[in-house]
């Protein structure tokens, strides 16, 4: 029966730095919505955190949520996500809303020159990564070139954030 086929639609990083990934986010919620279309029977799953893979932990769990939220209105029927990583839309500050969808639909902003004048991956990073400014201003270190690449201060950011909603 049809009912009984289930589709992993695969989604892949869309935070790499690299311009041939930018657009993987919106192509697999493409798929998902063609294939709900010219098969409505036909289930569907995706293994959500792979989008957000190579971002620090907070990001991630922006990224996953929206892209998430964003696979079911295109048709998901179902997931692989750890429920604490995912936050509700509705718990998620507006502007990381709205980066992170400018990241998943590759919202980037360029002038006539050519040059990015707004880039939603780097803004992202940025704007969720107030806790790692805070270790940055305990140590004296600039961590700014290197939240996205360095593991150690993923971990930290993890840790502090942790720390943080313990506090609440």
């Amino acid at each position: 029966r049809v009912d009984d086929i289930l589709i992993d639609c695969l989604t892949f990083p869309i935070a790499t730095g690299q311009e041939e990934t930018r657009r993987d986010g919106i192509e697999t919620l493409n798929a998902i919505k063609a294939l709900k279309e010219e098969f409505p029977n036909v289930q569907t799953t995706l293994g959500v955190s792979n989008v957000s893979f190579g971002l620090n932990p907070a990001a991630r769990i922006v990224l996953n949520s929206v892209f998430l939220a964003e696979a079911v209105k295109n048709g998901l029927d179902s997931a692989i996500v750890h429920p604490s990583k995912i936050t509700p839309i509705n718990r998620i500050p507006a502007e990381q809303l709205k980066v992170a969808l400018d990241l998943v639909y590759d919202r980037r902003e360029i002038d006539a020159n050519g040059d990015v004048i707004y880039d939603d991956e780097y803004k992202l990073i940025d704007d969720l990564c107030d806790i790692c400014q805070e270790i940055a201003n305990i140590t004296g270190r600039s961590l700014y070139y290197h939240i996205r690449f360095s593991k150690r201060i993923d971990f930290l950011c993890y840790k502090i954030t942790k720390q943080k909603e313990t506090e609440i």
